[in-house]
């Protein structure tokens, strides 16, 4: 591991253990009473990646796994806040071009790793309707082939509305536009000149999601999710005199179902 490297996961860990911490700490510090929405999920993910390049676009899909856990204030109106983590992994088809030779078509396999943990401040109107404000931070790391890996960091704001479920129906829907307000991307691959490390700052982005389910008892819930994120070409990076690179153009979808248990009961309940 080279010190660059080595620099940047040092930094990532730090980042994770942080934002890790201030969720523990969120849980404990803040009074749980006989209503506290404590919640662990798992769910399904159809992955879909797409890179806008010539003459052949890369595309990417399959399956990915998550987990996570979150919690919600207990109010039934009024301001509140939640905080969650989700942990993902999955492999999944690689259809594309060779990076020596974009011209020429590849298949394979790209590893996915990673997280996201974040929040939100909302204002909970008495039907059970929220107004969401959201900040999240995502990172994940993409492996191509043992000689090409990525690593990103996100950061993006949401702005939504939630209909929760209630005692008199069980139905869950909301929906919303994430605003990406910071990128990084480490990009590390090898070739016959050696080892090239670069890091790139794709473009910000803005996308819409949903989401819609149903509470079919008093601790579960099923939902069904569309989310995606949508980065713009990046400035380009010299790697020798005559050879730059660049992320070029990019969109990702995620259509999935969860699984939830909670340990609350539902407003009005």
């Amino acid at each position: 591991m080279n010190p660059l490297e080595r620099n940047v996961q040092t930094t990532t860990r730090a980042r994770r253990y942080v934002r890790w911490v201030v969720l523990a700490l969120a849980l404990i510090v803040t009074p749980a009473p006989a209503l506290a929405q404590f919640n662990v999920e798992m769910g399904l993910e159809a992955f879909r990646w797409r890179e806008h390049t010539d003459p052949i676009n890369v595309k990417e899909s399959g399956p990915r796994v998550a987990f996570g856990a979150g919690y919600s204030m207990p109010q039934t109106s009024g301001p509140l806040f939640t905080v969650f983590g989700r942990f993902y992994t999955g492999s999944v088809d690689y259809n594309g071009a060779l990076l020596t030779s974009p011209g020429t078509p590849a298949t394979g396999t790209t590893k996915y790793l990673g997280g996201t943990e974040g929040g939100s401040l909302r204002y909970r109107w008495p039907n059970a309707i929220d107004a969401v404000f959201g900040l999240e931070f995502d990172q994940w790391r993409r492996e191509l082939t043992p000689d090409q890996h990525e690593f990103y960091r996100f950061t993006s704001i949401r702005l939504g509305i939630e209909r929760l479920a209630t005692l008199m129906s069980p139905w869950i829907a909301g929906g919303g536009l994430r605003f990406l307000v910071s990128s990084n991307e480490d990009a590390t691959f090898t070739d016959s000149g050696g080892v090239t490390e670069v890091t790139l700052k794709p473009g910000l982005g803005t996308n819409a999601y949903a989401h819609f389910g149903l509470r079919f008892s008093t601790h579960f819930t099923v939902l069904g999710y569309w989310d995606a994120m949508r980065l713009e070409e990046s400035d380009p990076v010299p790697i020798t005199s005559n050879e730059v690179v660049f992320q070029p153009k990019s969109d990702m979808d995620l259509y999935g179902v969860r699984l939830i248990y909670g340990l609350g009961r539902a407003p009005g309940e």
